[in-house]
C-alpha cells in the first residue's frame, strides 16, 4: 500500500499481548447490506473505550510467583489492585507481601483489601500481625481489639489472637500484647488462658502458672486449662500442686478422658504407681480396648511386678494394631524377667517395627548370651551396628558388656580402645573403659580416662563420683577424692550413690560420725547392697554391732552375689 494513501482509522480495544479485538460489533451474515463508502471517508467510533484490563499485571505477577519472586508478584498485583480496586487482587497482593516480607507494601494492600471488604475479619488479624511484626504495639493491638469486638465467638477469637502472638519472633512484645488483651477482658477465662500460654512460650513460668490458674478459677470445668496449668506447675517443680489441680478436675469431670489420663500420668511421674493404676483402671472401664490405656496399665503392672495382669494387657494389645509391636517387645521383657529366655527371644524376633525395633534386636542378642550362645549374640550386635550406624556407640557398649559378662575382659578392653581411637572424646566410651579398668586393676587407665572425660564435660556427676569413690576406696589420696565427690554431690544432691561415696570418703578420712550420717541417709534412699555393706562396716566400727549385723544379714539374704557385700560379710562374719 502506498504510504500517501488515505488510511481509515478504526478505534479498537487492544490489550497487551493477550487480546486484539475491534471495538465495533462483529459483522454477521444476517446484517443488512451496506452501501460502499468512498475511499477517502474516515470512520471514527465515538463510543467510550472500555476500562483497561488487569490481565497483564496479573499474568506477570503469576509468572513471578511461580518462579518464587514474590516481590515482583506483589508489585504487579498491588499496582493492578490500586487501579481497578478489585478485592481479589488486593487479597492476592497482601499474601504476596507477607511471603516477600515486604511489610510496608503488604500493609498498603491489606488496608485496601479492608476498604473493599470490611466484613472480612481475617483482614484485621493480618493487619495486626503485620503491625506487631514491625514492632508497632499500639497499632497491632487496635486491630486485634477490633477483630475481637466483631468476632461472634469470643473464645475462638482469643484462640486466634493467641496463635498470632505465639508466632511473633519478639517474645517480650507478644507477652506485652497478650497482657494488655487479658487485662481488657479480665472476666474472660479464655483471655487469661491465652496470656498464660504466651507467657509459657516466653519462658515466664511464674506468670504462666498465675494466668492459667486465673483461667481455671473463672471456669473450673475447663479441663484443658487445668492440664496446661498442671504442666507449668510441674516445670516449676511444684508436683503436688499440679496433682491437686488435676485431682480437683477429675472430681468435677469424672468422665473427661484427657483430664483423668493427665492425672494418672502425673501420679506415675510422682512414683505413686498404685494410685495411678486405679485411675487407669477407671479409664479402661469407661473405654474398653483403648490402646493407650491398656499400654499404660501394662507398664504399671510390670513396674509393680504384677506380671499376670501385665501379660493380660499386653496380649490384648498384641492382638490389635495400634501398639502391637510395643506389646511384643514388653512380652519379651516379661518372659525374660520370668527367666523364660527362649520365649523371650521368640517375642523379640516378632517385633517388626515401632519405637522398640532396634531395642528388640539388642535384647535378643542379650538373651542369646544368657542362653550360652555368645557368638551368635555378638554377630547380631555387629550386624545391627553395620545396619544402623546412628546406634554405633550404644552397640559398642552392648558388645563390650556381653564380653565382660562372659569373662572376656581383654577383648572388651581392645574393643573400647579401638572405638576410642576413632572417637577419643566419647564420654560414654571413656566411662565404660574406666569402669572396666577398675575391674582389671588398671587404676592408671581409669584415672586418665575419667580426667579426659571431665576435661570436656566438667559437670559429669557420674565421672566425678566414680573417680572420687575409686580414689577413696583404692588409694590413700582421700583429700583429693573428697573434692571430686563434693563436686558430684553439688550437681546431684539427691543421688544415693553419691551420698554413699561421701560417707565412704569420710570413713576413710576417719570422720566416723559424719560418715555415719551420710551412709544412713543413702541407705534410707536406696537399699543397694554396696550401700548396706558400707553402712554395716561403719556401724560395726562405731560399736553398733547388732544393728550392723542385721543390716548385713538382710542384704546378704537378697544379694549374696554382690562382691563388695561378700567381702564385708567375710571380714566381719555377722
Amino acid at each position: 500500500m502506498p504510504t500517501n494513501s488515505p488510511l481509515p482509522i478504526i478505534a479498537c480495544c487492544l490489550f497487551g499481548l493477550l487480546t486484539a479485538a475491534c471495538a465495533g460489533r462483529p459483522v454477521s451474515a444476517d446484517d443488512p447490506p451496506q452501501a460502499a463508502l468512498p475511499s477517502d471517508v474516515v470512520i471514527v467510533d465515538s463510543r467510550p473505550a472500555p476500562p483497561p484490563s488487569p490481565m497483564y499485571d496479573v499474568l506477570v505477577g503469576e509468572i513471578a510467583a511461580q518462579r518464587g519472586d514474590y516481590k515482583t508478584a506483589l508489585e504487579h498485583y498491588l499496582e493492578s489492585a490500586r487501579e481497578h480496586r478489585d478485592v481479589r487482587l488486593a487479597e492476592r497482593a497482601t499474601h504476596f507481601g507477607i511471603y516477600a516480607r515486604e511489610d510496608a507494601l503488604a500493609l498498603e494492600a491489606a488496608h485496601l483489601w479492608l476498604e473493599l471488604q470490611p466484613e472480612n475479619l481475617l483482614i484485621y488479624r493480618i493487619l495486626a500481625n503485620l503491625e506487631l511484626r514491625r514492632g508497632e504495639l499500639e497499632a497491632g493491638l487496635a486491630h486485634l481489639e477490633r477483630y475481637l469486638e466483631a468476632e461472634a465467638d469470643l473464645d475462638e477469637g482469643l484462640r486466634q489472637v493467641g496463635a498470632i502472638l505465639a508466632r511473633l519472633p519478639e517474645k517480650p512484645l507478644a507477652l506485652q500484647a497478650a497482657g494488655r488483651i487479658a487485662a481488657s477482658h479480665a472476666e474472660v477465662a479464655a483471655a487469661h488462658q491465652m496470656h498464660g500460654l504466651i507467657a509459657r512460650h516466653a519462658a515466664d513460668l511464674e506468670l504462666a502458672a498465675g494466668e492459667l490458674g486465673a483461667a481455671v478459677r473463672l471456669d473450673p470445668d475447663w479441663a484443658q486449662a487445668r492440664i496446661q496449668q498442671a504442666q507449668v506447675l510441674v516445670a516449676l517443680g511444684r508436683g503436688e500442686a499440679a496433682l491437686a489441680t488435676l485431682a480437683e478436675g477429675v472430681a468435677r469431670l469424672p468422665d473427661d478422658r484427657d483430664l483423668r489420663l493427665a492425672y494418672a500420668r502425673m501420679l506415675m511421674n510422682l512414683q505413686r504407681a498404685g494410685e495411678a493404676r486405679a485411675q487407669f483402671e477407671a479409664l479402661a472401664a469407661s473405654r474398653p480396648g483403648d490402646p493407650d490405656i491398656l499400654y499404660a496399665l501394662a507398664l504399671l503392672s510390670l513396674e509393680l511386678a504384677q506380671y499376670g495382669d501385665a501379660e493380660g494387657y499386653l496380649r490384648q494389645l498384641e492382638r490389635g494394631e495400634a501398639r502391637a509391636d510395643d506389646a511384643r517387645f514388653f512380652l519379651g521383657r516379661l518372659e525374660a524377667e520370668r527367666g523364660n529366655h527362649a520365649s523371650a527371644l521368640d517375642w523379640y524376633r516378632k517385633v517388626a517395627g515401632g519405637e522398640y525395633a532396634s531395642e528388640a534386636h539388642i535384647q535378643a542378642a542379650a538373651t542369646l548370651a544368657r542362653m550360652g550362645r555368645l557368638e551368635p549374640a555378638l554377630a547380631e550386635v555387629r550386624q545391627l551396628r553395620a545396619a544402623e550406624p546412628q546406634l554405633r556407640e550404644r552397640l559398642l557398649l552392648v558388645e563390650g558388656e556381653l564380653l565382660i559378662e562372659a569373662d572376656r575382659a581383654g577383648e572388651a578392653m581392645a574393643l573400647y580402645g579401638s572405638a576410642l581411637q576413632e572417637d577419643p572424646d566419647s564420654s560414654e566410651l571413656l566411662y565404660a573403659r574406666a569402669m572396666l579398668a577398675e575391674r582389671v586393676d588398671r587404676l592408671d587407665l581409669l584415672e586418665s580416662d575419667l580426667k579426659r572425660l571431665l576435661e570436656h564435660d566438667p559437670e559429669n556427676a557420674s565421672a566425678l563420683n566414680a573417680l572420687g569413690y575409686t580414689l577413696a576406696d583404692r588409694t590413700d589420696r582421700h583429700a583429693e577424692a573428697l573434692d571430686f565427690i563434693q563436686r558430684a554431690l553439688a550437681l546431684r544432691p539427691e543421688d544415693p550413690a553419691i551420698i554413699d561415696s561421701m560417707g565412704w570418703v569420710h570413713y576413710r578420712l576417719g570422720n566416723l560420725p559424719l560418715a555415719l550420717n551420710y551412709l544412713q541417709d543413702a541407705f534410707a534412699r536406696s537399699q543397694d547392697p554396696e550401700i548396706a555393706a558400707h553402712l554395716g562396716e561403719v556401724l560395726w566400727e562405731t560399736g553398733e554391732v547388732e544393728r550392723a549385723r542385721q543390716i548385713l544379714l538382710d542384704a546378704w539374704r537378697d544379694h549374696a552375689d554382690n562382691e563388695v557385700l561378700r567381702q564385708t560379710v567375710e571380714r566381719y562374719r555377722p
